[in-house]
């Protein structure tokens, strides 16, 4: 509790101490005659700084920064290989995420073996966001999904976005090719 008692020169005071953001946020209770009702205010004193560094986190977590490091990994997310006697070795993502106001670490861990990478990290992500209670448009988020590629191998993630737009490419060719037709036939797409 940042509560302490303090005393300047023969006067005692209680003083509520915070400090977030860089900014040190402190006021000194004069401990008179009723040193409860001292105590009680600040009590309030913290109370109303506790929630003020709780919105302070609230809002910081929205960012992008906040979850994504300059080398393009989230805090909290691993690739990890487990291996154990008399099992195949499994890729898996786990995760370890301390959230600010949650009582205790969060952790998972999915498998990519058993989901496939993009749909495990997709629920990596999922997690993420429900933990730290973010929306699915939130910044963060969408710049989270964009870390795909330095948690899987090059070769999956580069596999994948080429099968993904092979299958855009055929699905277009295939559209024009049937609206080709029916203007052959006479009939328009809009009948």
């Amino acid at each position: 509790m940042p509560i302490y008692d303090h005393k300047y020169g023969g006067l005692d005071y209680f003083r509520v101490y915070r400090s977030w953001g860089g900014k040190e946020h402190q006021e000194y209770i004069r401990i008179g005659s009723d040193r409860k009702a001292a105590r009680r205010e600040a009590q309030a004193i913290e109370k109303r700084l506790t929630e003020q560094y709780e919105q302070y986190l609230r809002e910081r977590v929205k960012t992008a920064e906040y979850h994504v490091r300059a080398d393009g990994s989230i805090k909290g997310l691993r690739r990890v290989r487990v291996e154990r006697d008399a099992r195949a070795p499994v890729d898996v993502l786990e995760l370890r995420v301390n959230v600010p106001w949650a009582d205790k670490v969060q952790r998972t861990t999915i498998s990519i073996t058993a989901h496939g990478f993009e749909d495990a990290f997709a629920q990596a992500v999922a997690k993420i966001r429900d933990w730290y209670e973010l929306g699915d448009d939130s910044e963060a988020v969408v710049t989270m999904r964009e870390c795909d590629s330095h948690y899987g191998n090059s070769s999956e993630v580069g596999a994948l976005k080429v099968v993904a737009h092979k299958a855009k490419n055929e699905l277009d060719s295939l559209t024009q090719g049937v609206f080709k037709g029916l203007k052959k036939l006479g009939l328009s797409a809009t009948t």
